[in-house]
């Protein structure tokens, strides 16, 4: 997925992660609800992929999003250490782990010492951690384009959304398609080029909305691109 030279520069990194964090850290509602629509999934899909049977990976995924919401963490939270991603693994990682020598030790007895911010980002992932969650996170990033997609098409009472769905996500010839649509077969051909094109922007703009410079917004899409494909 190449870059498109019209989307670049400084100001097309204007509502990004961490500006978000800062109206959160502030106390901004709004922000954290975007924070939490955006990185929920993928911290609950990352915990039930690690939890044992019977692991409740929703309330887990609550106290990790309680921890980072805490204005007092937000606060503490660096850009320049790194991307947010990260710190938001770093925080899933220690509150799964924390939650699994919780239940070995409450059969000895004794409690977890809590962890500063200093502590949580001195201990990076192993490269399996990483690649699964920045897994789940391409996965969220797909999810929330299509959802875009749909409803601009639905708006605009396009075709394009579900010609794409049915060829590229349930895998229906373009005959197939042209009979379920109702339409010739050029013009399904034509709704399934044009629609991929939209979604490519579609995605192209949610990845945006999570970095603050180029590189990062480069090095993401290549995050995206090894995951789930040249999409």
């Amino acid at each position: 997925m190449p870059r498109d030279p019209g989307l670049s520069g400084p100001s097309w990194f204007r509502t990004t992660a961490w500006s978000m964090i800062a109206g959160a850290a502030k106390g901004g509602g709004a922000d954290v609800t975007r924070l939490v629509r955006q990185y929920r999934r993928p911290i609950v899909r990352f915990l039930e992929s690690r939890l044992p049977k019977g692991g409740d990976a929703e309330a887990l995924a609550n106290d990790v999003l309680m921890t980072v919401l805490d204005p007092g963490f937000l606060a503490k939270a660096d850009q320049g250490k790194g991307r947010f991603r990260q710190l938001i693994l770093a925080v899933t990682r220690f509150t799964l782990n924390n939650a699994l020598r919780k239940a070995t030790r409450q059969k000895r007895g004794g409690g977890v010492t809590p962890v500063s911010l200093d502590e949580l980002t001195s201990h990076p992932p192993s490269p399996e951690e990483e690649d699964g969650f920045a897994k789940e996170w391409a996965v969220e990033m797909l999810s929330q384009a299509m959802k875009r997609f749909k409803e601009a098409c639905e708006e605009k009472g396009k075709a394009e959304y579900d010609a794409v769905r049915l060829r590229d996500l349930e895998g229906l010839s373009v005959e197939e398609i042209a009979k379920r649509l109702e339409k010739k077969e050029t013009n399904v051909t034509t709704l399934i080029h044009r629609g991929r094109l939209a979604l490519r922007e579609h995605i192209l703009e949610t990845i945006r909305g999570y970095c603050s410079t180029e590189e990062e917004y480069e090095e993401e899409v290549r995050t995206l691109l090894a995951h789930v494909g040249g999409a």
